[in-house]
C-alpha cells in the first residue's frame, strides 16, 4: 500500500541519517539507492533518477561493486519509464557487466529487463 511506501521512505531517511553520522558510505550509498528505488515504485521518476545518480557515485567512490550494478539496474528501469530506451540499455549493459562478474542471482532480473528494451 501506499502507506508503507511512505513508511519505507521515513526507515531510509532515518538509516541515512544514521550512516552519515558513523562515516558509513556503503550505508549511506544503500539507503538512497534503497530510497531511489521507493520513488521508482511510486512513479516519481525525476525523484528517483536523482537519487540513483547519487548512490551510483558514492558506489563508484568506495567501490563497491554490488551496489553500483545494483543502481545501474535501477537506472535502467527508470529511463525505460521515462522513455529514454538508449540510456536504458545503456545502463542494464553496465548493471549485467557487473552482475556476471559478481556471478550474483540479480543477472535474471537484469537480463529479462534487457530482453525487453531490445
Amino acid at each position: 500500500s501506499l502507506g508503507e511506501y511512505h513508511k519505507a521512505i521515513d526507515y531510509y531517511q532515518q538509516s541515512l541519517q544514521i550512516a552519515k553520522e558513523i562515516g558509513d558510505r556503503n550505508g549511506e550509498g544503500t539507503a538512497i539507492v534503497n530510497w531511489g528505488a521507493v520513488l521508482l515504485k511510486l512513479e516519481k521518476y525525476t525523484e528517483s533518477l536523482e537519487y540513483s545518480q547519487l548512490a551510483l557515485e558514492i558506489f563508484q567512490q568506495i567501490g563497491v561493486r554490488y551496489g553500483e550494478a545494483t543502481t545501474l539496474g535501477n537506472l535502467a528501469q527508470i529511463y525505460q519509464h521515462l522513455g529514454n530506451l538508449d540510456s536504458a540499455r545503456q545502463y542494464c549493459d553496465e548493471a549485467l557487466t557487473i552482475f556476471t562478474e559478481l556471478g550474483v542471482p540479480e543477472l535474471k532480473g537484469c537480463q529479462e529487463l534487457r530482453e525487453k528494451l531490445g
